[in-house]
C-alpha cells in the first residue's frame, strides 16, 4: 500500500494528492541511482524519506501562505537535482567552507485556481546526528551490501534502530524573476522583526478589502437614489 503525500495535486478527483513511492518502486529507484541496500532496510529508509519531503511542504506552505496568501497550494511538478549545487549552496560551501547539501529538489506550485507556477529550491543537509539520516542510512546500506561475503546484517540491524532525521532543510522561492527576491526579503524581514509582521498581518485582516469598500459605496449610492425616488 502507497502512503499518500500530503501535498495536493493536479489528479484525477480519485487521485487528489501525490503518492509516495512503494517499496518495491524505491528500491528499484535506490538501484538505478548505484546503491544495494538491503531489502530489510527499505521500509525504515522510505519512512524517512517521506517524513522530510513532509516537512519541506510544511516550510514551502508557509512561503505561500505568508506571502501569496495561497491557503491551498498545488505542487505541479518536482526534480530531483542532488548534483547541482544551487547558488546559495556553492557559495556556502565554496567561499565559506561549509558542508554541502547531500540532495536538492526543485519543486514547482500554483495558486488553487491555475496561474504561472513558482518554483522553490530546496537543499537538504545532514545534522549533527549523521548516524540517524537519510544520507548516510543510504551510504552505509549500500556498503554493507556491496563486498563479497557480506550479507548485510549489520547494516540492516543499525538500520533498524534509526533514529528521526538531523537535518536543516532550506526552502525557498528560486530567483527566476524579480518578485521571487522581493518574497525572500519579505521573509527575512518577518522573521526578523517577527512582532511588526503579526502586527501587520492583523491590520491586513481587520481592514476591509477593496472589493468590499467598493461594494459598500455602491450599495449606499442605490439606497440613496431609491430615497430620492420615493421622494
Amino acid at each position: 500500500n502507497k502512503p499518500s503525500f500530503s501535498v495536493p495535486h493536479h489528479q484525477p478527483t480519485h487521485h487528489p494528492r501525490w503518492q509516495y513511492p512503494s517499496e518495491q518502486q524505491f528500491y528499484n529507484a535506490m538501484r538505478k541511482k548505484g546503491y544495494r541496500p538491503p531489502v530489510e532496510s527499505i521500509p525504515s529508509v522510505l519512512q524517512i524519506h517521506n517524513a522530510v519531503n513532509e516537512r519541506s511542504w510544511v516550510q514551502l506552505c508557509k512561503w505561500e501562505k505568508e506571502l501569496h496568501d495561497n491557503q491551498d497550494p498545488k505542487l505541479v511538478k518536482f526534480v530531483g537535482r542532488p548534483k547541482d549545487l544551487s547558488p546559495r549552496a556553492w557559495w556556502n560551501s565554496r567561499i565559506l567552507m561549509t558542508q554541502e547539501p547531500f540532495d536538492r529538489h526543485d519543486w514547482y506550485v500554483e495558486d488553487a485556481d491555475g496561474g504561472e507556477a513558482r518554483r522553490y529550491v530546496i537543499d537538504f543537509y545532514e545534522g549533527k546526528e549523521k548516524t540517524g539520516d537519510i544520507s548516510s542510512a543510504l551510504a552505509s546500506a549500500a556498503a554493507g551490501n556491496g563486498g563479497e561475503g557480506n550479507d548485510g546484517a549489520g547494516v540492516a540491524a543499525n538500520v533498524a534502530v534509526m533514529k528521526p532525521p538531523s537535518m536543516y532543510i532550506d526552502v525557498r522561492p528560486a530567483l527566476d524573476n524579480p518578485s521571487a527576491a522581493a518574497d525572500r526579503m519579505a521573509m527575512f524581514v518577518r522573521e526578523a522583526l517577527p512582532g511588526i509582521a503579526g502586527a501587520w498581518d492583523s491590520y491586513k485582516m481587520s481592514s476591509p478589502s477593496p472589493s468590499s469598500s467598493v461594494a459598500s459605496v455602491a450599495g449606499g449610492d442605490r439606497s440613496h437614489s431609491n430615497g430620492n425616488g420615493k421622494q
